[in-house]
């Protein structure tokens, strides 16, 4: 691919001179039938290529040494065209690591390129998750077919954006999801820089609405005389929520979360795990 060679030693002469790009362009402009060009890179939808237009007598002349100029430009004009689509994609990632909002970036082919913390936070105690191929995925059927529809329409430019609620029953309550497609016009680099496949197409937002904590929260401090913090934790017992989970959401270390979810199964009379669920859920039914 990196190899510059000569147009007449893959196109006959007379060929060439029977196209309206010779016609119109080349001639009138002194150009031979030929000249030299190398492919410098290519992507799953377009190639770059750099040319070097001659007229025949320059061709016969210095063919030879253009070439020998072109193979050590390929490298140079091969790094050009990477960095030229990086940045684009870049400047994006660096705008959305600025969020507290999650947020995810998408490719063409639906795979995530990247996510902020906050989306990486998210993931964990939701319905979501991303699988081996990159690919942003629902934990249940259910799930799973909405953000595939959801996530299939905007990439495919069927619609500009959707929002889709997805149930979840953990503390953090349902999932609002919101699909975006990038413009074309939103300063995507210019076709040399090959804009792959992998470059950025969608941007997935994520919010949870805490419904069910700001219900039954309250509820629980009322019938077991609980802290806020305390009955935060008796809800994330209710939810299934792992202690280490849990401490990263609290800010404490494990120990200390451990320390307050004893106090909490003493106050609430619960010698064990299940006996909390069960005690909130009574509160929770109803939500």
């Amino acid at each position: 691919m990196n190899t510059p060679a000569l147009a007449l030693d893959f196109v006959e002469r007379q060929s060439i001179e029977r196209t309206e790009f010779f016609t119109d362009w080349k001639r009138p402009q002194g150009f031979g039938v030929g000249g030299i060009a190398v492919n410098v890179a290519r992507s799953s939808r377009h190639i770059l290529c750099a040319s070097v237009e001659l007229s025949d007598r320059q061709e016969e002349l210095y063919a030879g040494s253009l070439s020998l100029l072109l193979e050590r430009l390929v490298p140079h004009l091969k790094t050009l065209a990477e960095l030229n689509g990086q940045s684009w994609s870049r400047g994006i990632h660096a705008t959305v690591d600025t969020m507290q909002t999650g947020v995810l970036v998408l490719s063409h082919l639906g795979q995530v390129l990247h996510m902020n913390s906050a989306a990486d936070r998210l993931l964990s105690a939701t319905s979501l998750s991303i699988d081996a191929k990159g690919t942003l995925r629902g934990r249940t059927p259910e799930a799973e077919g909405i953000v595939d529809a959801a996530i299939g329409e905007v990439v495919a430019g069927r619609v500009a954006a959707r929002t889709v609620r997805l149930r979840d029953l953990g503390y953090l309550g349902d999932i609002s999801l919101t699909v975006s497609g990038i413009p074309e016009v939103a300063g995507r680099p210019p076709l040399w820089s090959l804009s792959p496949l992998s470059s950025p197409a969608a941007v997935v937002y994520l919010a949870a609405d805490h419904e069910r904590a700001r219900t039954i929260v309250p509820r629980v401090m009322a019938a077991y005389g609980l802290s806020e913090d305390e009955a935060f934790m008796a809800f994330f017992i209710y939810c299934g929520t792992k202690l280490d989970q849990i401490a990263k959401v609290t800010g404490q270390s494990a120990y200390d979360a451990q320390v307050t979810i004893d106090r909490v199964m003493k106050k609430m009379d619960a010698p064990r795990y299940a006996d909390v669920v069960r005690r909130v859920a009574r509160f929770a039914a109803a939500v």
